[in-house]
């Protein structure tokens, strides 16, 4: 099936013949960077485009219980709510999240979400970059784990309030 990262029938598809995948990282190689930013286990955290990966219950495992995961799929959320009943998945676009009041994450995990939306187009990405900076608290943080150094550059022109790290 052709990568069309835009359809809903694509991840569906994708999902009822894969069970786990982690894109480019798992959490343990993210881990230092997360705890270096001396987040609290009780902060509220997003995972946006959650997928199949392992690391809403990876953060679990660490201690952090508030965590929100939201995926495009139903196929994928219903499968990960059945794996893991003790965490909170939900169907929803990225792009448009209104159902959170502003400033409801302190800690928003990309994991190659934005890289995804990048191949929609750029008014998707800045629709996400906008949403993202909306639902984020004061003082939050926003990791971004892309496999391209452009997507910073997509953060920045999109809200000159970001301030941007790399790694």
């Amino acid at each position: 099936m052709k990568r069309n990262y835009s359809s809903q029938e694509y991840w569906d598809s994708r999902y009822t013949h894969e069970e786990s995948y982690d894109w480019l990282h798992t959490y343990d190689d993210i881990k230092p960077f997360i705890e270096s930013s001396k987040m609290e286990h009780q902060m509220r955290v997003l995972v946006p485009g959650c997928g199949n990966s392992e690391l809403s219950n990876d953060l679990y495992n660490e201690g952090y219980t508030n965590i929100t995961s939201i995926d495009y799929s139903s196929v994928v959320v219903d499968a990960m709510n059945k794996k893991y009943g003790h965490l909170k998945y939900e169907v929803g676009d990225v792009t448009n999240l209104s159902t959170y009041e502003s400033g409801s994450f302190d800690l928003i995990i990309d994991k190659s979400t934005l890289d995804c939306l990048a191949n929609v187009g750029e008014d998707t990405t800045v629709r996400y970059a906008e949403e993202m900076y909306r639902l984020l608290s004061n003082g939050g943080i926003f990791v971004v784990v892309s496999y391209s150094n452009f997507r910073s550059e997509t953060l920045m022109r999109e809200n000159t309030m970001w301030e941007v790290l790399s790694e």
